[in-house]
């Protein structure tokens, strides 16, 4: 029997046999205590709708559920030697499954040429990024306006992309409502349609972990090199009750990682507290992470949303950046759209409370300078809060002293 024509891809193994005239795809591996198993696919190599002969969940490591299977398999074609032909496929399936990835010997290796960022400042180019923030706080329309900006290559206020095909894996709505979105965005900003199969939708419902050989061939095929996630929470719904938060939280963020492109995770956080909800893996193993804030009056047609950089591995913490939605009518209405531009977050005091403690002082010092107790009534924070972060600040040359009890941003004279 001659070698078989083998292609493999993060979990994903395709088999040609051109003699016999079989295709054979294996998935969803998984290792069990004494033993791996996963999905076998068999097919006749046609174009006949009867060309299926076999599927079925495989035990890779036993001899009995080979012979087994290639038994019933004989039944269906007595031409084929079904022994020989799985036993290249088990032992071909398992030797990469074990080995994992190749050994690189690093230090002194030449540096590669490739752009930072996908999306600048939110995602570095090939890392998992996440942004959290309450229900309601604009996550969804920036996760859009991420995908549409690195799809058509178009820049606003602080995001600036680098244009590549983009997905968006989607446990919360349907394709009517992310596509009116989409057309509504579009539509406010001026923007021309994405290219030809170059915005990729996909609503999902079960848990990411258990469909990401089917998402990575979705993903090679459009030549996908930016992803958003929609939501963290919900891609985890249906794992085991039995596992813990971060043994969850673990295997999504290695399903992820496995596509080997750039991500956006939407997630969310507990009521109150400005953290991602759930599992610190969360957290720990993104490799930059944005939680966004808005801001809306009751029956208004405009919202403004704050970003802020908790969280980077590598560099420093970027600034914190405003954006600003104009909406025009409503979704479901034909005429729907809305815009977006780049505003300052220290118009607003609601998205000021959203800054670092230090900032929120300097914010509160940039008409002039104020006593410690005028400070801390305009920043919301105690005085003696006010007080350590001034001191702080003024060994970092960021505030200084002008009398006693009165300080200003240094550089900038009293008014």
């Amino acid at each position: 029997m001659a070698d078989p024509e083998v292609t493999s891809r993060s979990g994903l193994w395709h088999f040609h046999f051109p003699d016999e005239g079989i295709l054979c795809t294996v998935s969803r591996l998984r290792q069990h205590t004494t033993h791996v198993s996963g999905e076998i696919v068999l097919t006749n190599n046609t174009d006949d709708p009867a060309r299926h002969l076999h599927q079925a969940n495989l035990n890779f490591s036993s001899t009995a559920a080979k012979a087994a299977l290639a038994k019933a398999l004989s039944a269906q074609r007595e031409d084929v030697n079904w022994n020989a032909l799985l036993e290249q496929i088990r032992v071909r399936v398992l030797t990469d499954f074990r080995a994992g990835e190749p050994l690189v010997f690093v230090g002194d290796l030449p540096l590669l040429s490739r752009p930072q960022y996908r999306l600048e400042p939110l995602c570095p180019e090939g890392k998992i990024s996440s942004l959290y923030g309450s229900g309601g706080d604009g996550k969804t329309q920036m996760a859009i306006l991420s995908l549409l900006c690195v799809q058509l290559g178009r820049s606003v206020g602080s995001l600036k992309p680098l244009q590549g095909n983009v997905a968006l894996l989607d446990y919360e709505n349907d394709w009517e409502t992310t596509n009116a979105t989409i057309v509504a965005l579009r539509k406010g900003m001026g923007w021309p349609a994405p290219s030809p199969q170059g915005f990729v939708y996909r609503h999902c419902s079960q848990p990411l972990v258990d469909e990401i050989q089917e998402i990575n061939e979705i993903l090679t095929a459009h030549n996908v090199v930016f992803g958003v996630l929609d939501s963290v929470g919900m891609a985890c719904v249906g794992e085991d009750t039995s596992a813990s938060f971060d043994n969850v939280a673990i295997r999504l963020l290695r399903a992820v990682r496995s596509t080997k492109i750039t991500w956006l995770l939407i997630d969310h956080r507990p009521h109150k507290e400005d953290k991602q909800f759930g599992s610190e893996y969360k957290r720990n193993e993104v490799r930059s992470q944005w939680s966004i804030r808005k801001t809306q009056e009751p029956d208004s047609s405009e919202m403004t949303v704050g970003l802020y950089h908790r969280k980077v591995n590598l560099g420093k913490l970027r600034k914190p950046f405003g954006l600003h939605f104009i909406y025009e009518g409503e979704l479901g209405d034909p005429n729907f759209s809305f815009a977006v531009s780049p505003t300052e977050i220290k118009k607003s005091p609601e998205l000021v409370e959203g800054l670092s403690k230090m900032a929120q002082v300097k914010v509160a010092l940039e008409h002039g300078a104020l006593s410690v107790d005028a400070i801390a009534e305009k920043a919301g924070l105690s005085p003696a809060y006010v007080g350590t972060t001034l001191s702080r600040g003024k060994a970092k040359g960021l505030f200084t002293q002008v009398s006693r009890g009165v300080w200003a941003i240094r550089g900038e004279l009293p008014h």
